[in-house]
């Protein structure tokens, strides 16, 4: 009996989260085939980033606006201020090809500080998720630049935390945010879903995950595999890893090499090979990852 109410809850699960995948692809795509309908229209390239400056500061303002304003209180509004951050995270993706490098590094930096804002926020209105573990969970080691430490210290104090000091072979969570750092040669498995995933400094690691209704964070991992279902996917500093992936948006790297994406599944919808490196200018594809 347990195992059958089990299932049907792991079902009811997948299917919400195959509809809020949908909903924020069809979100997505009304916003692409938009930004392609202006970029035919505007050949001009200073018209075509005075347009992208304004259509920024919308969708940053539909966002920072009520957060500044304290009107956020609730669990379903934080869920669409997030929502609303992967379509502008999204929309910086898109745009980037027109951007000079310093608008480029402009819109990253208030990209940072408005994510940071968010979970810091989400932080104070969500309590912890309850979870099945045994053991504590240590605090983590600040980063260096004032944003990452930010955002270090919101991962350890609202996500649960897995080191080498508490470590075991899976854990099950219903929602709520996953950080996992500083493993070597072992497996890892997630059951049930998750808001968001972080995994940062891990080597020869193989990584199996369920549903990510938001983003999953990959920085500083080597020789590592990871596999799972995702909206949004971001790698950082990282070498020699594979992906097998189903993910609703454009993947994206920075200062990464010898990655390889592969597709988990067959439902369409899937992104995992329009992969954007944000290091690589060049028209030609990218050196620094494979798709298989």
């Amino acid at each position: 009996m347990q195992t059958s109410q089990l299932s049907s809850q792991q079902q009811i699960r997948k299917q919400q989260f195959e509809e809020y995948l949908n909903k924020q692809a069809d979100k997505l795509k009304t916003l692409k085939d938009r930004r392609q309908e202006i970029k035919l229209q505007t050949k001009d390239p200073k018209e075509l980033q005075l347009h992208v400056q304004k259509e920024f500061r919308l969708l940053y303002d539909n966002i920072i606006l009520p957060i500044n304003q304290k009107a956020i209180k609730t669990e379903e509004q934080i869920q669409q201020l997030i929502d609303e951050f992967q379509v502008l995270f999204q929309y910086y993706v898109d745009i980037n090809y027109a951007l000079i490098a310093y608008d480029k590094q402009q819109y990253k930096e208030q990209l940072d500080q408005l994510e940071c804002t968010i979970f810091t926020l989400r932080s104070q209105i969500i309590p912890r998720q309850k979870f099945r573990f045994s053991k504590p969970f240590p605090k983590g080691i600040p980063q260096q630049s004032k944003i990452l430490e930010e955002k270090q210290n919101v991962l350890d104090n609202d996500s649960i935390v897995i080191t080498k000091e508490n470590y075991q072979e899976s854990i099950t969570l219903e929602n709520g945010s996953l950080l996992l750092k500083n493993l070597e040669n072992t497996t890892f498995k997630v059951e049930g879903s998750l808001d968001t995933f972080y995994l940062h400094s891990l080597k020869n690691l193989k990584v199996q995950f369920g549903d990510v209704k938001g983003s999953v964070w990959v920085d500083k991992c080597q020789n590592c595999e990871f596999q799972g279902s995702m909206h949004q996917l971001r790698i950082h500093d990282t070498v020699d890893c594979a992906f097998i992936i189903y993910v609703t948006s454009n993947p994206i790297i920075e200062r990464c090499s010898k990655l390889s994406f592969s597709k988990l599944g067959n439902k369409d919808g899937n992104l995992f090979d329009q992969v954007q490196d944000f290091n690589w200018l060049k028209q030609e594809k990218s050196p620094n990852f494979s798709v298989i």
